[in-house]
């Protein structure tokens, strides 16, 4: 789930195709696609889906409907499978998750003609399961991917994107999530996160969090961290105001498989598998 615009949502909802949102749920416009829709992503006014073997799909929505501007695919490709994307910060490149152990790197700088970038040396994430696109920029605009081998992060150099950082201290599994916060980034892990100093690369000790049971995707907001467990439908929001001493704010039962929260000014809006869209009031 992306914002797309002040009082707009864009839903990635699978084998329905994508849908436009308010905050209320209620729909503006909804596309069905050919293939699944996996993950979703706003830049610029320009929507990113990853649409499994249907590979990156470039849509615009204006005048209240979606137009399709481009296609990336890789089906000539072996196990090819688009589930997750992030975006760079010019929003000139799309990094997706492609099958279980791949990366593949799209320059989006033309909608209509993407093409796929080769990044320069060899690199290798490991194994990847299910949203393995870190959260949010690190504070030089790197963006960054992760497996059970490796985090590689990677930063735009003039028209070029290079590698700005490995991480194989820590090895994420299936189940934890990375999010870019101030000076650096957090792994979740069991009731907590480990905070790794992107300057220094110093890694932390476990920082627990009272009354956090369990791993999940997370995402930042301000001194906001959502944590979403997708096998229990558990949402946890935590105060991370002070990094090394982390403040569980509440826990919500969703009681359903939950995806990546969706944090706004006032709101924290939360797709759902079987009920739709949750929404929280921050207050």
């Amino acid at each position: 789930m992306t914002k797309l615009s002040d009082n707009l949502y864009a839903i990635a909802c699978g084998e329905e195709g994508i849908r436009i949102v308010d905050e209320d749920g209620n729909a503006a416009f909804e596309l069905v696609t050919e293939y699944s829709v996996r993950d979703i992503q706003c830049r610029q006014g320009i929507l990113y889906t990853a649409e499994s073997q249907g590979g990156l799909g470039i849509y615009r929505y204006e005048n209240g409907e979606l137009k399709a501007l481009g296609r990336y695919t890789e089906q000539n490709r072996y196990n090819t499978c688009f589930s997750s994307i992030g975006i760079t910060e010019s929003g000139n490149y799309i990094i997706a998750q492609s099958g279980f152990g791949s990366v593949a790197i799209v320059d989006v700088k033309d909608p209509s003609n993407p093409q796929r970038f080769e990044l320069e040396g060899d690199f290798e994430t490991g194994s990847m399961y299910y949203r393995n696109i870190c959260s949010g920029l690190l504070e030089d605009g790197s963006a960054g991917v992760y497996g059970r081998k490796a985090i590689l992060w990677l930063r735009e150099n003039g028209a070029a994107l290079e590698k700005s950082g490995i991480m194989d201290e820590i090895l994420p599994s299936e189940c934890q999530g990375v999010a870019a916060v101030r000076n650096g980034y957090i792994v979740t892990s069991t009731n907590g996160y480990r905070f790794v100093d992107s300057e220094t690369g110093t890694v932390s000790k476990n920082y627990k969090i009272e009354g956090l049971y369990g791993n999940g995707k997370c995402c930042v907001s301000g001194d906001l961290l959502a944590v979403s467990r997708n096998y229990d439908g558990r949402l946890s929001l935590v105060d991370i105001a002070d990094i090394k001493t982390p403040r569980r704010i509440a826990t919500v039962d969703l009681g359903d498989a939950i995806d990546l929260a969706c944090i706004d000014d006032d709101v924290i809006l939360v797709p759902c598998l079987y009920q739709g869209l949750v929404k929280l009031e921050k207050n």
